[in-house]
């Protein structure tokens, strides 16, 4: 539920539905979504005690946030994180969804995009949530050319251009096309009276 309503940008809520599950769950894995939600409410210090939990069993991660953290505050600590989870992922293979995630926290526009890139090759499902995830919205504004579309602004043919760019522009992203007629099968919608 905490990362439906960060995924909704209602942080507040998730922030209080955070808590309530917290009470009752002391292990819940919400630190992640917790931390998204403090970030973008412009609580970074907050965002980073979260993050260090949700990373505390990669030892990688963690050591960059740190590390980042001492150099140029909240904002470096997440560049340096974006940079160690890229690194992690070159050696596992593994992951490239995750990492945009990281360089859209970072407002890393062209990595972001690159690993974007790497999750649409490798076909990974996490990509249906790329216009709901707050660290890539940034991107919708971007002039980069999105994976996998057909046109240079991202709003042509392919599944995640279309995907990130549909929702702000509110275009159709599937089904038939308005002119053509509805399918035999489909049953009319009953009016209310």
């Amino acid at each position: 539920m905490v990362g439906h309503l960060v995924m909704m940008d209602r942080y507040q809520e998730a922030l209080a539905e955070a808590e309530r599950v917290v009470e009752r769950f002391s292990n819940a894995p919400i630190h992640i979504f917790r931390a998204i939600a403090y970030w973008e409410l412009g609580r970074e210090e907050e965002a980073l005690s979260d993050l260090r939990v949700a990373v505390g069993r990669r030892p990688t991660l963690l050591d960059s946030l740190k590390a980042g953290y001492e150099r140029s505050g909240p904002r470096g600590a997440v560049a340096a994180a974006a940079g160690a989870a890229a690194r992690n992922a070159r050696e596992s293979g593994a992951g490239a969804f995750g990492v945009a995630t990281w360089y859209g926290r970072a407002q890393d526009a062209d990595n972001a995009m690159e690993w974007l890139e790497r999750a649409y090759e490798d076909r990974t499902p996490d990509l249906i949530y790329i216009a709901l995830r707050p660290e890539l919205r940034f991107l919708r504004g971007d002039r980069h050319p999105l994976p996998g579309a057909a046109s240079p602004d991202g709003v042509g043919g392919g599944p995640l251009g279309r995907s990130l760019v549909a929702p702000a522009l509110r275009l159709p992203t599937g089904g038939p096309a308005r002119d053509e007629p509805p399918s035999p099968r489909a049953r009319p919608l009953r009016s209310a009276r």
